[in-house]
């Protein structure tokens, strides 16, 4: 699931048509090969990995500097729908993911889990945002609401 979601930003970093937006699928992608090296860390009994991501301030950054730029954002329809699975496919791995915590006995892999599925909804909160952001990107960052993601 893990390695799918890397190669899907991939081929979304591809198709972006802006820089920022590409750069944001690779730091998807990214943290989609993490999640996916960690849990075969577990598997194979070794130590897990210590990181911690702040992908939704990343994202923020980059938004402020499009707009400073007024960098165009050239998106296609098919795109925008291709956005719109994957906050989906963030959403079903979340919950996947707290469903695995629930049922697994060892504290490690509970707590791996648990910190995937964080992530995982920080993805979503990002993906919804940047939907709203090509929509609308010079209006956006001021709207009350992306002030507090943390809060989500």
């Amino acid at each position: 699931m893990e390695r799918e979601g890397e190669d899907y930003y991939r081929g979304l970093a591809a198709k972006a048509g802006n820089k920022g937006i590409e750069g944001i699928f690779h730091t998807l992608a990214d943290a989609e090969a993490k999640h996916y090296q960690a849990l075969l860390q577990l598997r194979d009994n070794l130590p897990l990995p210590v990181y911690d991501e702040n992908i939704l301030l990343y994202a923020k950054n980059v938004f402020q500097q499009m707009r400073l730029d007024q960098d165009p954002i050239n998106v296609q329809d098919d795109q925008v729908e291709a956005y719109k699975k994957a906050c989906q496919i963030e959403k079903e791995s979340r919950e996947f993911y707290l469903q695995k915590a629930e049922e697994l006995p060892n504290q490690a892999e509970k707590e791996l889990c648990l910190k995937i599925a964080e992530e995982e909804m920080q993805h979503y909160i990002l993906l919804d945002a940047m939907i709203d952001f090509i929509s609308r990107p010079y209006t956006w960052l001021e709207n009350a609401e992306w002030s507090h993601p943390d809060s989500y």
